[in-house]
Formats: structure tokens, sequence, C-alpha cells
């Protein structure tokens, strides 16, 4: 999944840019096999890949599914994909999402990916489903995971006291990304 959903996420891309349909069909057996593949059953959320023997990494972090559900919900796609995708990022809030705090437990740089991807299936649904929870993951870590310097910690379900002893700049990236995609 690691690979495979962003290389869907380009296929379509590709396609809608260039009007070059052999795109979408890449993408799309891509994505079918992603899915027959490495779809957990019992939750409907992603696994990180499989290797070269067939054994499956069942580890899963917010940006594989948050890649597989953007592309379910692309353009391309048909309305029971894009329920797909509506149903897939309710397990993922059920999964990532604290439910005292609101804050998302994963990795910086990849629960901004979820974010985006929750937000692209409203602007596809017109719901707004996914909004509220995007902002209240959004709140904690702009009140909770700063530190006095601004600082934001790798975890987005940390709080900050004092000042992180270790920061990087792609935390706060992925956080600037995050207020960015909600602020449209």
């Amino acid at each position: 999944t690691c690979s495979n959903a962003p290389a869907v996420v380009a296929c379509y891309r590709f396609a809608e840019v260039t009007g070059e349909t052999e795109w979408l069909a890449r993408g799309n057996a891509i994505l079918d096999w992603t899915l027959a593949n490495l779809q957990d059953p019992a939750d409907g959320l992603m696994w990180d890949g499989m290797n070269a023997n067939g054994e499956i990494n069942e580890r899963k972090w917010t940006y594989n599914t948050a890649l597989t559900l953007r592309a379910l919900a692309d353009v391309s796609r048909d309305a029971a994909s894009l329920q797909r995708a509506v149903e897939m990022g309710r397990a993922a809030l059920a999964h990532w999402q604290d439910a005292e705090t609101g804050a998302l437990k994963d990795d910086a740089q990849f629960a901004h990916l979820l974010t985006d991807a929750l937000l692209y299936v409203d602007s596809r649904t017109g719901t707004g489903e996914f909004r509220p929870a995007v902002l209240r993951a959004l709140t904690y870590l702009h009140d909770h995971g700063r530190d006095e310097l601004g600082h934001y910690s790798g975890r987005w379900e940390a709080q900050a006291d004092g000042r992180w002893s270790k920061w990087q700049l792609i935390h706060m990236a992925s956080a600037v990304r995050g207020y960015l995609q909600a602020a449209k």
C-alpha cells in the first residue's frame, strides 16, 4: 500500500492532466489489486505492504489508508467507490482519532495525509461529514502539539511540555499542510 496508493493517485492525476485514459486503467488495476490483497477485512483499513515472499506487513499507518481512500474518491471513480471511501474514512477516524481529545494518533508526516484525504472526500460528497473531525484534530494539534518555540512533535497526539528535545522541519510542514487544507 505504501507504494501502490500514491501510484494510483498519481495515475489519476496524470489522466486528468493529460487526458490519456491509459493512466486511469493503470490506476484502477493497481487500486483493485491493492484493495484485494492489502485491505484488512476486519476493519477496512489498509495494511502497510507485502514482501516478495507474499508475507503481509499488517502494520497500519494513516497514510496508507489516506491515499487509498483518496484514490477511491477520485473524480474518475463511480458512486460506489465514493461510498467505499466514506466508509474507509469513518473506519480511519474510529481507529486513529482519540475520542476524548480529537487528536490523530500517528506520525506527523502521515497524519496530514489523512486530514487531506478526508477533506477531499468531503469535497466529493458535499456533505462535510469529515470536516468537524479534521478541525478537532487540528485544534488539538494547535493547542497542545506546539512547544514554547512553536515547534511541533513528530506525533500529532503528543502534548508539549516546555520545549521539544527533538523536532524536525517535516513535523512543522505537516502541521502547516493540515492547517492550509482546512482553511480552503
